[in-house]
């Protein structure tokens, strides 16, 4: 099912996802999805790009998908057991 709301992207605040004391920031042009007919060019209408998730036990589940990827380039260290996160570069012109 998927949730919609009205109004500018300018008014909606970014979401910040706080990970070990960090801070990281996702605005939301990146989290807001124009909704309606796109020939009509309406664009007061979004899909919101976040669902809750109920896992039961795991009350503190979080799934960090494309929203977050495609702001924070993401290190999983398998020998470690930790993952690490920086910000990615965006709008690099790749060959």
């Amino acid at each position: 099912m998927s949730k919609t709301t009205t109004g500018k992207k300018a008014h909606f605040p970014p979401l910040i996802i706080t990970i070990a004391g960090k801070e990281m920031e996702i605005p939301a042009e990146d989290y807001l999805y124009p909704a309606g007919d796109k020939k009509l060019k309406i664009s007061d209408k979004y899909y919101i790009l976040i669902v809750p998730i109920n896992m039961g036990y795991f009350k503190r589940l979080a799934l960090f998908g494309d929203l977050f990827m495609r702001r924070y380039y993401t290190l999983f260290n398998e020998d470690d057991m930790t993952i690490g996160f920086a910000k990615a570069q965006r709008d690099i012109n790749v060959l």
